[in-house]
Parts: C-alpha cells; sequence; structure tokens
C-alpha cells in the first residue's frame, strides 16, 4: 500500500525556462523557480514522505508485539517526525535543508537496519526498504551542500 501523493509536494518535476547548476567550489545546488526543477531535491523530497508513511504504519504494526520490537518502535518514532521537518525543508529551499538531511540519513539507516530484522513482517519490510531509499536520497542532497535559489 503506497501513500497517496499530496497535490502540494507532488508537483511538476522540470518547469519550463528552469535551469539546475551544480558549482563544484561550494557544492551548491542553484534553483530557479522551485524544488521542483530539481529532480534529486524532488526525488529526496517523495522519499521522505515515503519513509513518514511507512514508518508511521511500521509503529502502528510493531505495537502488535511491543516486546520484541520495542527497537523499532523506537526508532520509527524518531524517524518518521525528521523525515516530516526535512520534506518541509527542502520543500521551501531551506539553506539548512541540506545538513537536516544527513541527519535524516543517519536516523534512516539506523531504522532500515532495525525494521529490516523483522522482514517476515510486511509493513516492516516496506519500513526498511523506505527507509533506505530515504537515506539513500538524503544523503545525496547533504553532499551536494546548500540549496540556494538563482538571483
Amino acid at each position: 500500500m503506497s501513500m497517496p501523493p499530496l497535490g502540494f509536494l507532488r508537483s511538476r518535476t522540470s518547469w519550463p525556462g528552469s535551469k539546475i547548476v551544480t558549482r563544484p567550489p561550494g557544492r551548491e545546488i542553484i534553483m530557479t523557480n522551485t524544488t521542483a526543477s530539481n529532480p534529486v531535491i524532488q526525488h529526496a523530497i517523495e522519499s521522505c514522505l515515503d519513509c513518514l508513511h511507512w514508518c508511521s504504519a511500521c509503529v502502528d504494526e510493531a505495537l502488535n508485539d511491543p516486546s520484541k520490537m520495542a527497537a523499532s518502535i523506537r526508532l520509527c518514532h524518531e524517524c518518521a517526525p525528521v523525515c516530516g521537518v526535512c520534506a518541509s525543508l527542502l520543500s521551501s529551499n531551506s539553506r539548512f535543508a541540506h545538513q537536516l538531511c544527513g541527519v535524516c540519513a543517519d536516523i534512516c539507516e539506523a531504522c532500515a537496519a532495525e525494521c529490516g530484522q523483522h522482514k517476515h513482517v510486511e509493513t516492516m519490510r516496506k519500513c526498511a526498504e523506505a527507509c533506505t531509499r530515504c537515506a539513500t536520497a538524503c544523503r545525496e542532497v547533504a553532499k551536494a551542500g546548500p540549496i540556494r535559489k538563482a538571483a
């Protein structure tokens, strides 16, 4: 079961006249118009939202046996809100988004490792997969450095 699209965050992936430039010296991602003009940022936003969805579903599933899945519950409770804030900062072109993406990637990796230990439970397997995708997407944004709008 996939998360339903959120229209205000899942917009077009390119806009007429947009140009994406990555400058090696400062490693900034230069933007025009919106984050939707940058496929790396858009992919990270979508990955964060998908991860938030599956972490929330995973907590619900893990509550069926909280004694065995306490670590998963704890990590999903940390991961979900960080993914939500990360998607929000990425969507608004925050100058701090790349920093939070690094933290988000770390938490997602830990969550994926923990939930991945319970692959026999479909929801937890999907959570681990979503966390892994989110960690990869956020790590890419974190490595690229600050997101800036072109003048």
